[in-house]
């Protein structure tokens, strides 16, 4: 049997979140939350509550809320709906290798 465990501190969801709503409203877009809080339930409910809590100061900045594999589907098919996206390093590091596949600029060797 194995066990793995995540360490996710309110400090530094925090950190990442205020930093997501600033990015987004200087942008003039929407913050959108990538999790998998139907698994992650845990440290979802801990990034769902962050947004929800800190969007009361940026409440210019309209928030989005997607599963990770929902996000996989939408980051190719309707990129244009994404202005800000924030998630923890797990989620994030997939999806950014995705967006990198579809703009072109992640090579990946022929076979």
């Amino acid at each position: 049997m194995t066990v793995q465990e995540s360490v996710t501190t309110r400090t530094g969801v925090e950190r990442v979140v205020e930093f997501a709503f600033r990015l987004a409203e200087r942008r003039g877009g929407t913050l959108t939350l990538c999790h998998e809080k139907n698994i992650l339930v845990e440290a979802g409910t801990l990034w769902q509550s962050t947004v929800g809590e800190l969007s009361a100061r940026f409440s210019a900045v309209p928030v989005d809320d997607v599963h990770v594999d929902a996000m996989c589907f939408d980051l190719p098919t309707t990129p244009e709906r994404l202005n800000v996206v924030v998630s923890d390093n797990l989620f994030g590091d997939i999806i950014t290798d995705l967006g990198a596949l579809i703009q072109g600029g992640w090579a990946l060797p022929r076979v």
